[in-house]
């Protein structure tokens, strides 16, 4: 009978486990086993089945009886038991070793229609063998112990990482490691913490760090990317710190710096020695990201020659500024210039707020922010100024000089242009924030790594308890933060270099990648940290294991700098100017079409739905992953020209035109960074140098890549890139690529150069 021939003819063997969990397992509907039947017996026959016994099992109508399955699992068990531990491994693995143990070699037509079938009834992986042999009561072998050692050299991976300003990033972990800085005490009170802080930017100013801002006016260094490299070297330790260094000589001092001229710039030295300590008094209460829209006004007052800078309700009150509640001195304030009656629009202007010994002027009012979610370390206050007197040559007057009469003149005579030339030179704390932001998820992920390696839980009872990073969920679960942590990271290298060296034809660009990275950055930061506190269970909510504190101090940092959702606006703007330069123009349709056109093209010549391109080779092609994204953001672009436009046409106003499309431009501006991050990552890809290091990050670039895909996977069927079986193997070449990095996953978060001081967490050390 056909049933009996199954279990006698060692034929058949290689089908024995899949067929096994087909019935055992419940998951599979009539109509999936019809479908798992109908391939095997007609599209995959092996050549073996001319009964037919493969279908027979296969019959929803006349499923086997118990006794049976249970011969079919005495079957299993009599084989696998002698099997080597090496050998356990997949459905169609095992049943290929099955088969070999009987002393016959699977014929090729069969391996091929087995590894079909494992597809079909989605049973690929180690999983439902771990399932299967543990319910025989067969050993199953962790994967520690068939895989060998990587080889993975880390410190050249760190070397790539820390390729540009090494020496900056190397101090800043030497400080780490000689405890020069360390993370403040869990039970600091708020005060004490702040003063700590304090005390620690001491030791950062001492250095001669906070003076890297100033590139030929106090620092020895070039450019301002030395500073920026030690900003986020500093991510690795107390995140109150960073954000203190980042207020007083980024954004305070690089007001200065970046607005001012050779007289503002005298006090430079002051700033980078902590001396004179300072804020950043941009954001209002109720105003927000519109800087455009501030309340605070700067009134010239020809008789005493200078500016009364006022606050005219609550909702203008400076809000949320950083070294306002207890150490700030002085702060540069924007404010709408108003001179003679008109209103100039907003200007950045150099106000004292403290005396010397730190007492609040008579004319400015300061609030204490209190405590926050995190990063209370850092003094966060409100200010408010009451007709509060100032010279004339506080204006910051780079872009825009006041004279002696109040007569206004500017090098730039669009007030437009003017005023996002002077927000756009302070672009570079966006791009700080986002490779600060990565560098926190990197801090999580060598923690939740390191732990899951040592960490055992369940497993056969005859053997050791499995370790965490040998299950595949776990694999999943962090493997993929990592992929995205690498790709952000050559990301925002690669931004930082292009930030160093923009000219005046590329600063828009510049501008558009900060604010689509900084976005991506600090959401990956965001979810990475949660799912790597839940990766370490019990032991990640501990305060000593740091993921209390990565969280809260990192949840800010999606929305100061920006907002991600109104960056990513920004974001989707420049790609629709860099296909057509205006929606309203007629030939912008004709170009995007065009664009369309080639992006069909070439995705035509990799058709989506032809087999070959299910296979390991065609998913990890870069020519494919680069075309899908490419596809993407191309065909996004098109239609939301289009929809705009069909708006616009109809009368209806440009703003409420993009308020409308508000979820195309933000899914635009996504997929715009995601296939730019790709770039970046490839490019890195093909400098690699070192024992396994370019084969390491080829595997966390595809897994990078296929991980966007299917993230998106709706898009990409809905508009044909994908189809349903491409779909199913990008999951599993998913599943394949986290495997692969299971043997040198420890290696790759040691790659991140991490002090073991500095992350800090018992759980991550040896």
């Amino acid at each position: 009978m056909p049933q009996s021939t199954l279990l006698r003819d060692p034929a058949y063997l290689p089908y024995l486990p899949l067929i096994h969990l087909a019935w055992a397992d419940g998951q599979l509907s009539p109509q999936e086993l019809q479908a798992a039947r109908a391939l095997v017996s007609d599209q995959m026959a092996p050549g073996i089945d001319a009964m037919p016994v493969l279908s027979t099992w296969l019959n929803p109508e006349k499923p086997p009886s118990a006794t049976q399955l249970v011969q079919l699992r005495a079957r299993i068990r009599e084989l696998a038991k002698d099997m080597p531990l090496a050998e356990r491994r997949g459905l169609a693995q095992l049943g290929f070793a099955l088969s070999q143990q009987a002393g016959q070699e699977p014929l090729p037509r069969v391996v091929e229609a087995v590894q079909e079938l494992e597809r079909a009834l989605q049973l690929s992986g180690d999983e439902p063998t771990r399932a299967l042999l543990g319910e025989l009561g067969v050993g199953w072998v962790p994967a520690d112990e068939v895989s060998p050692s990587s080889g993975l050299d880390s410190a050249a991976i760190t070397a790539m990482l820390d390729a540009d300003y090494p020496e900056r990033r190397q101090r800043i972990r030497a400080l780490l490691t000689e405890g020069a800085l360390r993370h403040g005490d869990l039970e600091f009170s708020k005060d004490a913490y702040r003063a700590w802080i304090l005390q620690q930017l001491g030791v950062l100013a001492e250095e001669g760090i906070g003076g890297l801002a100033y590139p030929g006016i106090v620092g020895e260094n070039q450019d301002i990317g030395d500073f920026i490299a030690c900003f986020e070297a500093l991510a690795d330790g107390d995140l109150s710190l960073l954000v203190k260094f980042g207020v007083q000589f980024g954004l305070f001092g690089g007001a200065i710096f970046f607005l001012g001229t050779e007289r503002h710039h005298k006090l430079l030295p002051k700033v980078a020695s902590l001396e004179l300590p300072g804020c950043f008094a941009m954001t209002e209460t109720g105003h927000g990201s519109n800087v455009r829209a501030l309340g605070t006004t700067a009134t010239f007052d020809a008789e005493r020659d200078g500016f009364v800078i006022h606050t005219p309700d609550r909702a203008s009150w400076k809000d949320y500024i950083g070294n306002a509640a207890c150490h700030g001195q002085q702060a540069v304030v924007f404010a709408r210039l108003i001179l003679l009656g008109e209103d100039y629009g907003v200007h950045p202007l150099l106000v004292p707020i403290r005396s010397p010994k730190g007492e609040a002027l008579a004319t400015v009012h300061i609030q204490d922010n209190g405590p926050k979610l995190g990063l209370n370390g850092v003094d966060n206050g409100r200010i408010a100024f009451e007709q509060h007197f100032v010279p004339r040559e506080a204006l910051l007057d780079r872009y825009a000089q006041v004279d002696a009469q109040g007569n206004y003149s500017s090098p730039i005579n669009s007030a437009g242009r003017r005023f996002f030339t002077m927000i756009g030179t302070l672009v570079g704390g966006r791009v700080s924030v986002g490779s600060a932001a990565v560098g926190a998820s990197r801090s999580a992920l060598a923690i939740a790594i390191r732990y899951a390696d040592k960490r055992r839980q369940f497993g056969p009872a005859d053997r050791e308890e499995t370790r965490l990073l040998d299950y595949h969920t776990h694999q999943r679960r962090l493997f993929v933060p990592l992929a995205e942590a690498y790709a952000l990271s050559f990301a925002n290298r690669d931004l930082i270099q292009r930030y160093v060296h923009k000219t005046e034809e590329s600063v828009r660009e510049v501008e558009s990648l900060a604010a689509g990275l900084k976005a991506l950055s600090t959401w990956h930061a965001t979810a990475t940290i949660q799912t790597c506190r839940e990766a370490c269970g019990g032991q990640g909510y501990l305060a000593e294991n740091r993921f209390a504190r990565l969280k809260a101090d990192t949840e800010v940092f999606t929305t100061f700098e920006g907002d991600n959702t109104v960056l990513l606006q920004l974001v989707a703007k420049g790609v629709l100017t860099e296909y057509a330069g205006s929606v309203g123009d007629q030939r912008v349709f004709g170009v995007l079409r065009l664009v369309w056109d080639r992006a069909r093209t070439e995705l035509n010549a990799l058709d989506p739905i032809t087999p070959r391109l299910t296979s390991r080779e065609a998913l990890r092609d870069i020519d494919f992953q680069r075309s899908a994204l490419s596809y993407r953001q191309d065909k996004l672009t098109w239609s939301l020209a289009g929809r705009l436009r069909r708006r616009v046409q109809g009368g209806m106003d440009s703003s409420q035109a993009a308020n409308e499309c508000a979820d195309h431009m933000q899914a635009l501006a996504i997929a715009a960074s995601e296939q730019h991050v790709l770039m970046c990552f490839d490019a890195a890809v093909q400098k690699a140098e070192g024992e396994g290091v370019r084969e390491a990050l080829t595997i966390l670039r595809d897994l990078y890549a296929l991980t966007r895909v299917e993230k998106d996977q709706a898009w990409f069927l809905r508009h044909g890139v994908v189809e349903a079986n491409k779909a199913r193997a990008i999951r599993d070449e998913i599943h394949d690529l986290c495997l692969e990095l299971r043997p040198m996953a420890v290696e790759l978060v040691q790659g991140f150069g991490i002090p073991e001081v500095a992350l800090g967490a018992p759980i991550a050390l040896n």
